[in-house]
């Protein structure tokens, strides 16, 4: 007879079909595991709570079933979270809050929800192209192109996905396309597409409405575009490739397990989705770091725009010039820092944590302990003397004298 395990007693056991009123010690016991749970930010305990409190047949409206509830709600889930307009603009200099336009003070008070919805429309059409000659990534040949996402599917090495293989393969995780290869829209399908996202951003950041648009307004635009969460989507996936190739490439890493083959086995595909986890709140923390410097990219941005330089961007040229500057300025430097981040998160094995929060603490103790060490091998480098630039004194008359008379044996008087 095969041993049956035990149940340990402060756990709770399930009794299907149990009717009648809970007992005043049944609700003491659940309330006092619900407070340990609570206490402990311990989110699978406060479920079984929830179920707990259901088969004991509290009603949904139990003050401790709605406290329960709320507590749940508010724990973090592990996937971190993208960083809101408030925030990015908490982290900008004090100098480029001074002169605000029509956009940002309806920004503020909540009346640019198509601007905004239309900013995450055209981020969520992004997609990264086959390297071209030069590149602008700083470890790898990624192209940072924007393009619609219902474009031909292409890789981070720049060779195409057969159909077969994106559905089935290997390529189904690291190379992320939604498209089929041949029966995806025609190229005027997409430019017309992607120029009504373009036309509605346009419409939507216009408040003003006299068809210009102001430096205030494109550093608001900015501002917008690095807060919308489709950027960990957008970003994420393709990071995830470029980073988890460079992982594959260490022998360390690739002993552990083969992170080219995200389908061998369970653990992969676990080290996959943290890895993945990783580059998409490296993307979120680098839209923080980027916001620090918002004001010249901002400059650089508006003069991307302007192309006749006249000083002012008129519909005309934002239609032509807002995806090749958004490209250009924005998502170049976006890139390198989320690329820098992340491998610097690898670095510290973020990687094998469960939640973002935990990656945070791991990333922080890291660069504490590279300081350190730095601080450690640095050795002193005695001062050199310090160069002596007075003339040489000349000996006087009297001492000349003295000399010549020491040799010619005489004496002085």
């Amino acid at each position: 007879m095969p041993l049956q395990k035990e149940v340990p007693k402060e756990s709770w056991s399930y009794k299907p079909g149990k009717i009648g009123k809970p007992s005043s010690s049944e609700i003491k016991k659940w309330k006092d595991n619900l407070q340990k749970n609570v206490r402990r930010g311990y989110k699978q305990g406060i479920l079984w709570d929830i179920d707990e409190a259901n088969h004991l047949g509290l009603p949904e409206d139990h003050p401790d079933v709605i406290m329960a509830k709320s507590v749940l709600a508010s724990l973090p889930n592990g996937e971190g979270s993208h960083p809101s307009r408030t925030e990015i603009t908490g982290v900008e200099p004090m100098c480029a809050r001074w002169d605000e336009g029509s956009l940002a003070k309806a920004m503020v008070y909540g009346d640019a929800g198509d601007f905004e919805k239309a900013m995450g429309e055209f981020i969520a059409m992004m997609e990264f192209d086959s390297p071209p000659p030069t590149s602008t990534s700083k470890h790898t040949g990624l192209s940072l192109s924007l393009s619609s996402k219902m474009s031909t599917c292409s890789t981070a090495s720049g060779s195409e996905v057969p159909l077969e293989e994106q559905k089935n393969g290997p390529f189904n995780a690291l190379f992320q396309c939604d498209s089929p290869k041949r029966f995806g829209p025609s190229r005027e399908e997409q430019k017309k597409a992607l120029s009504t996202v373009i036309a509605d951003v346009w419409r939507s950041a216009d408040i003003d409405g006299n068809g210009l648009m102001s430096q205030s307004e494109a550093r608001e635009t900015l501002r917008v575009f690095l807060s919308r969460p489709q950027l960990r989507q957008a970003l994420g996936g393709p990071l995830k490739t470029v980073i988890a190739q460079r992982m594959a490439g260490i022998a360390e890493l690739a002993e552990v397990v083969d992170l080219m083959d995200p389908l061998s086995d369970c653990l992969s595909h676990m080290v996959h989705d943290r890895v993945l986890r990783l580059c998409k709140h490296a993307v979120s923390k680098s839209c923080m770091d980027v916001a620090r410097h918002l004001p010249e990219m901002t400059e650089s941005f508006w003069a991307a725009m302007d192309l006749n330089q006249n000083g002012a961007v008129d519909r005309d040229e934002f239609m032509r010039s807002f995806e090749d500057a958004t490209r250009k300025v924005v998502i170049a430097r976006l890139w390198a820092r989320a690329e820098d981040r992340a491998w610097k998160m690898v670095e510290a094995e973020c990687w094998k944590a469960t939640t973002t929060e935990k990656m945070d603490e791991m990333l922080k103790t890291h660069i504490q302990n590279e300081k350190r060490k730095r601080k450690e091998v640095i050795v002193e480098i005695p001062k050199a003397p310090k160069l002596c630039n007075q003339r040489p004194k000349l000996p006087s008359a009297k001492d000349e004298a003295g000399e010549f008379c020491q040799a010619g044996d005489c004496s002085i008087m």
